[in-house]
């Protein structure tokens, strides 16, 4: 449990962590955020903690590459940070 939520599922990246809690299956992620990869529409270059991803909830999975995250909600994906085409080697 993080912070007394009980985590569903985690993916990471190459410097960045994702991870999902009940209830609502809010994303929270935490890294490295260069490339605004951890989805907080800023990029601050680090979080050394879990933080939630304000407003996204309901997600059903979630896959980290070098620099970016890929979420799928309920609603639909998602990309956050940078997408290149060298990331399909990953």
């Amino acid at each position: 449990k993080e912070g007394g939520r009980r985590v569903l599922r985690c993916a990471a990246g190459r410097d960045h962590a994702m991870a999902v809690t009940e209830p609502g299956q809010q994303l929270w992620t935490w890294g490295l955020d260069t490339y605004c990869q951890l989805g907080h529409g800023y990029c601050d270059g680090n979080k050394n903690v879990p933080t939630p991803v304000q407003g996204l909830t309901q997600v059903a999975a979630m896959q980290g590459g070098p620099r970016s995250a890929l979420v799928r909600t309920t609603a639909g994906l998602l990309t956050f940070g940078h997408q290149f085409e060298e990331e399909d080697d990953y």
